[in-house]
This record gives C-alpha cells, structure tokens and sequence, in this order.
C-alpha cells in the first residue's frame, strides 16, 4: 500500500504541476495576444502596471491555486470525511468531536478568509502601483538623468514600495493569525479525541 501510495503520489504531482504551469503559459500567450490586438487609446487609458500585474501576478496567483491549493484543499476534505466515516462505526461520541471541532475551527477559518478578502483588494492595487511607478522609472531614466530629477522620481517609487511592504505585511500577519489559531483549534481536538479514545479504550467503553 505504501509503494503504490508514494507511486501514485510521484505521478499525480508531476502531472498537476505539469498541467498548471502549462494552463498559466497558455493563459499568458493569449493574454498577450489579445493586448496586441487592442488600440493605444487602451494603454493610454489604463495604468501599465495593472496591465503588468495581470499578465504577471494574477496568472501566478491562479497557477499557485492550481498546483497548490486545490490539491490540498481536495485531501483536506477526504481525510476528515474517511477518519470520521471510519468513528462513526467506533464511537460516537470520538467522531462528535471531530465533527464539532471542524466546525468550531471553521469560525476562524471564516475571519481569515474575510481578512483576505478586506486588504486583498488594497494590496493588488499596490501592486500593481508599484508596478507602474517602476516601469515609469525604467522608462523615463535616461530624461530624469538629463535633468538631474532621479532622486525624486525614485523617492515616488519608494513610496510606493513602502506601502506595497506595509500592506502585505498586514494582509500575511492579520490573516495568518485566525489560519494558525484554525490549525491549533484542529489539533487540540485531534489530542483530546485520542486521549479520550485512550481512555475509552482502557476502560473497556470501546474495543
């Protein structure tokens, strides 16, 4: 069972990695197609480094979810299913604990993901600023130094930086500290359902 487990688990993700990174390439190439097509009056009327962004981190976004978390999110679900499909049959009571400790651990789960979904919005948009003021100062370098202005121009785009480092700052830290204290909450149930099973077992409750 353990040679066909490790196998299978050798083929599925290098198949999954294969196929996502393919996805996202393809994404890109039509993605820069469809820019090739469009009008200057776009670009005037769009930032560059939103248009950047998208091309660049937003498909690296949607990669990451399908190489990354899909897959986790797909043995997270099985595994509780199967261990308290598996309960159910043994006790009650152990399976009840599982049960009420994914749910409880979902409230936090909830907070962070409306965390993310708050200060998201903020970060792509620095990002994407940040985008735009480094493409501006790698555009305009030769003028700027001409007239002597880079210190200036660079002091926009380290701005722009800063609040760029300040907001993903907060959007890891804000968010992560509900997704620990959801872990946490998962494995003081885990700990305590085997301590009870122990107990259970010891005292004959269960075989």
């Amino acid at each position: 069972a353990f040679v066909v487990y490790i196998a299978l688990s050798m083929w599925s993700q290098t198949n999954n990695y294969v196929q996502s990174y393919k996805i996202s390439s393809d994404i890109r190439l039509k993605l820069g197609d469809k820019l090739r097509k469009l009008s200057l009056g776009f670009f005037k009327q769009h930032d560059p480094g939103d248009v950047t962004g998208r091309i660049l981190h937003d498909v690296t976004k949607a990669e990451h979810n399908l190489s990354h978390t899909l897959p986790d999110m797909i043995s997270a679900l099985i595994i509780p299913l199967m261990l308290g499909g598996f309960l159910i049959t043994v006790s009650i009571i152990l399976s009840s604990i599982l049960f009420a400790g994914f749910l409880l651990a979902l409230i936090a789960l909830y907070i962070s993901q409306s965390i993310v979904t708050l200060l998201g919005k903020k970060h792509i948009k620095a990002i994407s600023d940040t985008s735009s003021r480094v493409l501006e100062y790698c555009d305009t370098i030769k003028l700027l130094k001409a007239h002597d202005m880079t210190g200036e121009s660079f002091e926009t785009m380290r701005k722009s930086m800063k609040t760029l480092k300040k907001l993903s700052f907060k959007t890891e830290v804000y968010a992560g500290i509900p997704a620990q204290i959801f872990l946490l909450i998962l494995d003081m149930c885990y700990l305590f359902m085997l301590s009870l099973g122990v107990w259970l077992s010891y005292n004959n409750k269960i075989s």
